[in-house]
């Protein structure tokens, strides 16, 4: 049996474990292994124990499927065409099978099967799928379709070959039309298995009904696992071949990616079988696959290969562009740089390609811009950034510049409408509510608009969940006849578009204030549409306005949100609180795992206390049951641990409140916060508070009134969820947090004390009649600047230093009108403050140093910061290499084997290269699938133009042989005059006179020589060895010649050879470039062209020029390696280089 395994990404680390098993339980059994394109190269550098192919391996015409196909469509045509290569090959026998496949036994079964028929299917489930509203279900297998097409036994005979044909073109026809699609989805349904109706087509094919086979995420709630003395069972049979699809080992809490029916901490004998896989996976070299392999729909240079970079692509190779292999770096380059180039409308005013294919496919849009060359350019180029942009989701990078609009000033508005979720239990419903309730406490007249809250939603969760319990609060309204004239939105930036299309046309005239909260110093240019739609910002902490301030185009007002002391009003906890002291942490699974990092905290209480110590870590959430992957990584964390407990339950405010005076400390481990509010209602009751002493809690916590754990900056990585990999937050100190509770258990005296403290301080500076009178002089502000009656204060320099100093941030920026040119300006302005008082002239220049200064630090810090990103990144890659490099050290015979063998098939399959595709594989009635031409073009060509017509095909475009020819020139620098011999179409003339460098060539084709001249280029029409001999002595520099002597019979050789160094000066140099027969597939190939002679070895040709009499001669390959040795066997040509 030969098994076929189509792998990506960590499919290699997979695809090493089952060679083991397959060693263990079928040896003898041969393996290969092919990679999708998108795998690092430095994955399956080195000896692997099976055969590694590429697509480019095998002989059927991709058409360009590598490129556009959705992967699991181009996977699902890889395996049946992995199968044909095998039959091919001479295998009798082919089980294709996922590389995530493991052995536990031999496939005795499937093996009996194959014996009578020509093709054993194996069906995913033995029944069906429970309606419990878990993945995968109904939806998912008719996506995946019933049978698995990752495990299929063919029997080599004429009915099994002829199903793999069938299937393989139904899996062509399905990447073809997945490459078309710009739903994922919908590529996803296409993608799934033709092999259900496989046995309607042919007979002789059968289903393995043994439950021991395929056990997997799809069918272990009808297979329960058991583990005897000497076996695994699934449903009571030997289990045989188990799948692990979706399975990652650094999170051995969660089964498969795809489903959530099957709870790895609930089944002892699955988490075993989890920790053995995790382990074997991780010996054999599975890393994070977010940083191993590229994204399929990654191009290198950054653009994303959507469907219309598809489509486009697809329309200039129709058009005749021809700019190479989109996945590779110089292709990528090629095409980006053709999507930017001038549009054939509007390129005056900037518009490109790209552009204007936007502009070509909206007909509302072509009707409201319709002259591009004239005044209607800017009109589109505004549209394009305000509202083409996020709607199209076009890319960034290729739209060219936004039009330099200022906004309008606008008028004062003295009420405020407050609008957002009013009722929900969230962050936002509770901020909403309590900014409210502080204008209102400062007699700002106030109007509510409380929007519905949106149930939550999990990608692995189909069934509806219930509307989240909403808090109780009754919209308020201005007195008859008023009108609200500031709207003051209290929802995220990226629900602000959504708030103000909501809100509509009751918005318009009005000054627009949002509150936003953002946990990283990076923000998402998602946001660029919600800066375009406010005035102002408010937000809760300094950490946010520093944020926020590095994309701002508004005022940021830094407005903490009040806090009072939770009052329980004589309600209890709902659930058993443990006796003795109690650690509390409060979250939401909806506010990221990463970001609220209860991981560290269970980790830190466990090196702090031993089991039974005496103190409980209470974990309080909600929302588990729709991050249930997460809550399943959390359990994993706590283990068997009974002092720590996990709660998931929503609670009303007071029993919440209830819950915080019960417990004896609070503790957060975060690493990044907006505000901290439970934080700081535990510090409002007096509890003693631990929690990072990093971001927006530090403006309330110190080191007199709390404990601060100490921090690194880290990346906040590929893992959470919204935030920005890129971006940045902190790293608690494990260490230092287990011995700050280890030191508030100790002392508890002293830790009440501080927490003490802590309620003073809160409740001084946090109230709510406090933040009421803050936010009610900030309006009155705004007002007077509306009006008129204050004059804008100059800008500060840098955008901390106001909140800083205790003054607002605030500035002039116009608002109200929602026009186009409003929402236009985002990302244009840098953020600016005003003060709140008057200063001084001194004060001014001594303030505005010191942020220059500031500002000067903050780019150096920056700066660092990136370098010591690319330090990691550096080290990551080496770390990678040296892995590499340590497997090479440990098998270098079997790597040396496998490259030998990896060139041996190279050259056996070698074929010509051939400009474009005048050739193609079609269908026939009685020869079946040929390979050849359908229509010619013309009448044919004259005999005279036959050879340029060939070189054409066979040697490629003039763009392909001139990029050849480049290296050279740096090889000819000094030594002009160059006489190239055999010029041909003048490529390398063209490169030496654009090098500076004298050049005249000949050439026996008149026609050949005719387009050099067309060219400007010195060419004479004549035998090239005749005209070396007539040169006279020592008058040239340099003689060349590409790929002519393989065309020269032995006589005009050795002629050519002795004249070159009679005519060169001394020192100069003669080059002879031919192919390499020492690299079989060149040597194949030579044969296509049926003007050569002979083969030409380098010994050859460096014996010919000591002959000569030259003074040195060497052997080089500048296409290549540069590196004789290494390229002797693999490089297609080589040059000759002899010294006169």
């Amino acid at each position: 049996m030969h098994v076929a395994v189509v792998a990506r990404g960590n499919g290699l680390a997979e695809a090493r474990v089952l060679a083991q098993t397959l060693e263990r339980q079928q040896p003898g059994w041969a393996l290969t292994v092919l990679l999708m394109p998108g795998l690092r190269p430095e994955l399956h550098e080195g000896a692997e124990p099976f055969e590694v192919l590429v697509p480019g391996n095998l002989e059927f015409p991709l058409r360009g499927l590598l490129e556009r196909a959705p992967a699991p469509a181009l996977a699902g045509l890889l395996r049946p065409l992995l199968a044909a290569e095998l039959f091919a090959r001479g295998a009798d026998r082919v089980l294709v099978l996922a590389p995530d496949a493991e052995l536990y036994g031999p496939l005795d079964a499937l093996e009996a099967a194959l014996q009578s028929h020509s093709a054993v299917l194996v069906p995913r489930l033995d029944g069906r799928l429970p309606q419990d509203g878990k993945r995968p279900d109904g939806a998912d297998l008719v996506d995946a379709g019933e049978i698995d097409d990752e495990l299929v036994a063919i029997r080599g005979d004429e009915v099994g070959q002829a199903f793999v044909t069938w299937w393989r073109d139904r899996a062509f026809e399905a990447a073809e039309a997945a490459a078309k699609l710009e739903s994922p989805a919908d590529a996803t349904r296409l993608a799934a298995s033709p092999l259900s109706s496989a046995e309607r087509v042919f007979e002789g094919l059968t289903r393995l009904g043994d439950p021991g086979y395929d056990v997997s995420h799809w069918n272990l709630h009808e297979r329960p696992l058991a583990q005897g003395e000497d076996e695994l069972t699934a449903a009571g049979r030997p289990v045989r071949l188990l799948r692990w699809a979706g399975f990652r080992p650094d999170r051995p809490w969660w089964l498969s990616e795809h489903g959530s029916r099957t709870l790895v901490l609930d089944d002892p004998v699955l988490s075993t079988l989890v920790r053995r896989r995790a382990e074997a996976l991780r010996i054999a070299g599975w890393l994070r696959l977010d940083h191993l392999s590229v994204n399929p729909d990654d191009l290198p240079n950054g653009l994303v290969y959507d469907a219309r970079l598809q489509r486009l692509r697809a329309e200039a190779e129709d058009a005749g562009e021809r700019m190479g292999d989109v996945i590779s770096p110089t292709g990528a380059d090629a095409f980006a740089e053709w999507l930017t180039a001038p549009a054939p409308q509007g390129a005056a005013a900037g518009l490109n390609r790209y552009s204007y294919d936007v502009w070509k496919e909206r007909a509302d849009v072509r009707s409201a811009y319709p002259d591009l060359d004239g005044p209607d350019a800017e009109g589109f180029l505004g549209w394009l950034w305000v509202h083409g942009r996020e709607e199209l989701k076009l890319q960034t990078a290729l739209l060219p510049s936004p039009p330099d609009w200022a906004a309008k000033p606008e008028h004062r508005v003295p009420s405020v409408l407050v609008a957002g979720y009013l009722r929900g239990t969230l962050g936002l419903g509770q901020a909403g509510r309590a900014y409210t309730a502080a204008l209102q406490s400062a007699g700002v007249a106030v109007a509510t608009r409380t929007l519905a809250v949106d149930p939550p939603s999990d990608g692995l969760e189909r069934k509806a969940p219930p509307r989240p319990q909403e808090r109780t609060f009754t919209d308020v309204a201005l007195p008859v006849g008023e009108e609200p004239e500031v709207n003051f939105l209290c929802v995220n930036a990226d629900q602000t578009p959504e708030l103000v299309e909501a809100l509509g046309e009751e918005m318009d005239g009005r000054y627009t204030i949002a509150s936003w909260a953002w946990e990283t110093d990076y923000i998402p240019e998602r946001w660029d549409r919600a800066f375009g739609l406010v005035d102002e910002l408010w937000v809760y902490s300094t950490y946010i306005a520093d944020n926020l301030a590095r994309a701002s185009n508004v005022p940021i007002v830094v407005m903490p949100l009040p806090v009072e002391a939770p009052d329980p009003a004589g309600a209890t906890v709902p659930f058993a609180v443990p006796d003795g002291f109690v650690f509390l942490f409060v979250f939401d699974f909806f506010s990221t795992l990463e970001r609220k990092n209860p991981l560290g905290l269970v980790e830190a209480f466990k090196q702090a206390f031993a089991p039974g110590e005496g103190p409980t870590l209470l974990l309080k959430t909600i929302n588990a049951d729709y991050r249930v992957q997460e809550r399943e990584r959390l359990r994993y964390a706590i283990g068997d641990r009974p002092d720590i407990v996990m709660v998931d339950q929503s609670l009303e405010p007071n029993e919440l409140a209830a819950l915080f005076t019960r417990a004896d400390c609070y503790v957060s481990l975060h690493r990044a916060e907006g505000f901290g509010l439970t934080l700081a209602e535990s510090m409002a009751l007096g509890k003693p508070v631990i929690a990072t002493g990093f971001s927006a809690n530090t403006d309330f916590m110190t080191p007199s009134n709390s404990y601060l754990v100490d921090w690194e900056l880290t990346e906040v990585g590929p893992d959470a969820e919204h935030y920005p990999a890129n971006a940045h937050w902190a790293e608690p100190s494990l260490e230092h947090a287990a011995a700050l509770m280890r030191e508030v258990f100790d002392d508890q005296d002293a830790a009440r004390a501080r927490g003490d403290r802590a309620r003073r301080d809160v409740l001084a500076s946090l109230n709510t009649k406090a933040i009421g009178e803050r936010a009610r002089a900030r309006l009155l502000r705004v007002s007077a600047l509306r009006a008129g009656r204050a004059q804008p204060d100059e800008r500060w320099p840098h955008p901390d230093l106001p909140g800083r100093l205790g003054f607002d941030l605030s500035g002039g920026a116009a608002g109200g009108a929602r026009g186009l040119v409003r929402r236009g300006v985002f990302r244009a302005l840098k953020p600016y403050t005003t003060s709140e008082r008057a200063l001084d002239e001194t004060l001014v220049e001594s303030i505005r140093r010191l942020s220059l200064e500031l500002d000067a630090e903050r780019a150096a810090w920056a700066r660092e910061r990136r370098m010591s990103a690319q330090r990691d990144a550096r080290l990551e890659e080496l770390r990678v290499r040296l892995e590499t490099a340590d497997r090479h050290r440990r098998a270098p015979d079997q790597e040396r084997m496998a490259q030998e063998l990896a060139q041996l098939l190279t050259a056996a399959r070698a074929i010509p290269f051939m400009a474009g595709d005048p050739f193609e594989y079609f269908a026939h009635p009685v020869a079946g699938r040929v390979f050849g031409f359908r229509a010619a073009a013309g009448e044919g060509v004259p005999d005279e133009e036959a050879y340029r017509a060939f070189e054409d095909i066979f040697r490629g475009s003039h763009e392909r042989v001139r990029s050849l020819a480049e290296p050279y020139a740096e090889l000819m620098a000094g030594h002009g005059p160059v006489l190239d011999v055999g010029c041909g179409r003048g490529e390398l003339l063209e490169v030496l006179r654009d090098a500076g460098i004298e050049a005249r060539g000949v050439d026996l084709d008149a026609g050949m020589a005719a387009r050099a001249a067309e060219r400007g280029l010195d060419v004479v029409v004549g035998d090239g060895v005749a005209y070396v001999e007539g040169l006279e002595p020592a008058s040239v520099g340099a003689i060349v010649s590409m790929q002519v002597i393989e065309h020269l019979p032995r006589e005009a050789l050795l002629r050519l050879f002795a004249a070159a160094k009679r005519a060169l000066r001394p020192g100069g140099l003669f080059v002879a470039e031919t192919v390499n027969p020492h690299a079989g597939h060149a040597l194949k190939t030579f044969w296509v062209d049926l003007t050569h002679q002979h083969p030409v070895f380098p010994e050859v040709t460096l014996a010919l020029a000591a002959d000569a009499g030259f003074a040195g001669a060497f052997v080089c390959h500048l296409a290549g390696g540069r590196d004789a040795e290494r390229d002797r066997f693999s490089e297609s040509s080589y040059a000759v280089v002899a010294t006169a």
